[in-house]
C-alpha cells in the first residue's frame, strides 16, 4: 500500500490543477485493476482525471453523503462517466462516522 498525502495548500483545490494529482506518482507502474481511494474526494474530479489518464486504475472516492450524492449528479450529466464506470462514489466521512 502506498499512501500519497496532499493537502489544501497545495495547487489541486482548483480543478484546472488536477495535474499534481497525475505527477504526483508513477500511476502507470501500478498494475492493471489496482484499487486507488481518494479519501474526501469531493465529487471526484481528481479521480476522473487519473481515471481518464491511467485506465489500469480502479478508483474509489470516499467523501460525506451530501458531497457524494452531489458526485451522482454530476456524473449523470456526464454520460461517459456512468457507461465507461471509471469511479465508484463511497459516503464515508473522514472520521468513520
Amino acid at each position: 500500500m502506498v499512501s500519497i498525502t496532499l493537502c489544501e495548500n497545495t495547487p489541486i483545490g482548483n480543478l484546472h490543477d488536477t495535474f499534481w494529482v497525475i505527477v504526483a506518482m508513477d500511476w502507470a507502474s501500478l498494475p492493471q485493476g489496482a484499487k486507488v481511494v481518494d479519501v474526501g474526494g469531493g465529487i471526484g474530479m481528481s479521480s476522473l482525471t487519473l481515471a481518464r489518464t491511467f485506465s489500469n486504475l480502479n478508483m474509489i472516492v470516499q467523501d460525506s453523503v451530501e458531497v457524494t450524492e452531489q458526485g451522482r449528479k454530476v456524473s449523470k450529466q456526464t454520460p461517459a462517466v456512468l457507461r465507461l464506470q471509471l469511479i465508484t462514489l463511497s459516503q464515508r466521512t473522514v472520521l468513520g462516522k
